[in-house]
């Protein structure tokens, strides 16, 4: 298939739904899963913490908060550099940057203002990871389904693991601390050497790139019908 003289954004639009689009429907619904989960698990913290560290007016909100501001901030700086780096690898980067802060928010939040600075650089990477798997997904699935994966790969997983933080926030935080939701949400570094072997870089973006080569390979993936055109 050669890639320089066909419309790259067609070729993908009209692709069957094959498996590679079930398999990267999936890990977009674990990623956001774990965004989810880790964007909602603090408001069942406050209530084993407040005492310990001795809360003023108003710190309440700012332990919550301070996890959405750095979401702000991941969200706002994401597309620069998407751009610049690809959607793979700043996906990537926000998986790395979400699981590394959370397993040190259970190891190391002992007070107020650690826990708050690990908040706010977990929520950058929780800011990067749930508009740009919906950017991504959408310029790979097949246009007549792109919708249905946005919804079902996407949303659907960032409404389960904000419902999944409330089950381990009433289940698990009574028997084994409140750290234990951050354990839980630690368990996003399994899901990286998946993403590391399947996830591709962005057609799109390899077009801006001039990476014919990789492009014909991914194309082959998607369109196997088409792999000699």
């Amino acid at each position: 298939m050669a890639a320089q003289a066909i419309d790259l954004h067609e070729e993908l639009a009209e692709a069957k739904v094959g498996k590679f689009h079930w398999r990267l429907g999936a890990i977009m619904g674990l990623l956001t899963l774990f965004d989810g989960y880790d964007t909602f698990n603090p408001a069942y913290v406050i209530h084993y913490v407040a005492k310990p560290w001795g809360f003023q007016a108003g710190q309440a909100g700012l332990l919550i908060s301070s996890g959405l501001v750095g979401f702000l901030l991941g969200a706002a700086i994401h597309g620069i550099i998407a751009d610049r780096l690809g959607r793979r690898g700043t996906l990537l980067g926000g998986l790395w940057i979400t699981s590394i802060f959370t397993l040190l928010t259970a190891t190391s939040a002992d007070s107020f203002l650690s826990f708050c600075i690990l908040r706010l650089l977990t929520g950058i990477g929780l800011g990067v990871l749930l508009p740009l798997a919906t950017t991504y997904i959408n310029e790979l699935a097949p246009r007549r389904v792109a919708n249905t994966f946005a919804l079902w790969g996407v949303a659907l997983g960032w409404a389960l693991g904000g419902t999944l933080a409330g089950v381990a926030g009433v289940f698990a935080t009574p028997i084994f601390g409140w750290t234990s939701l951050y354990w839980i949400g630690s368990l996003s570094f399994l899901l990286l050497p998946f993403m590391h072997m399947m996830l591709p870089e962005s057609p799109k973006f390899l077009a801006l790139q001039g990476r014919t080569g990789e492009i014909r390979d991914m194309l082959t993936k998607l369109r196997p019908e088409r792999a000699g055109a």
